[in-house]
């Protein structure tokens, strides 16, 4: 009788074995990799849309005639003089109930922000410290594969007289 030359049915169970249990390692490390990855991602796309809401505002502030009016301490009025130099006269920005920070100018608005500030940290105040300094606190977050993300900023800006 002629030996048969193969393998084990143990053997090529064992060998299954050993190459699901090597993915499993391989994906879980490739995994947490690509969840930090999107998680850094979001956080500096976070702090990109932060870092140009309160730019702009900055200089709309620093354009402004006037001290801007602070109506509680989601919205700020801005006046701009009566001069052919301004295309409006005033400027709002506010910040909305679903967490949008829109900036209003005449009959036109845009959404500087959509829908990602928390509405229980971000405001408008005049600082209590020094005269004519507007402060402006805007925390954005996002989830991310079940990771909250997280971006504050915050923006002092003395107003010219």
């Amino acid at each position: 009788m002629k030996k048969q030359k193969g393998h084990t049915l143990i053997e090529m169970l064992f060998v299954v074995t050993l190459v699901g249990i090597g993915m499993v390692l391989f994906s879980a490390v490739f995994f947490s990799g690509w969840i930090n990855y999107e998680v850094n991602l979001t956080r500096l796309n976070l702090q990109a849309q932060l870092d140009s809401a309160l730019t702009m505002l900055e200089e709309d502030v620093l354009e402004a005639e006037d001290f801007p009016t602070i109506s509680g301490t989601t919205s700020i009025l801005l006046k701009y003089p009566n001069s052919p130099n301004f295309l409006v006269q005033q400027r709002t920005y506010q910040i909305d109930v679903d967490g949008s920070l829109i900036r209003i100018s005449g009959a036109s608005s845009e959404v500087l922000i959509n829908q990602l500030l928390d509405t229980g940290k971000s405001q408008f105040y005049q600082d209590s410290q020094v005269n004519n300094v507007l402060v402006c606190d805007l925390t954005l977050q996002e989830r991310t594969f079940g990771h909250l993300v997280v971006a504050n900023g915050q923006k002092k800006i003395a107003v010219r007289n």
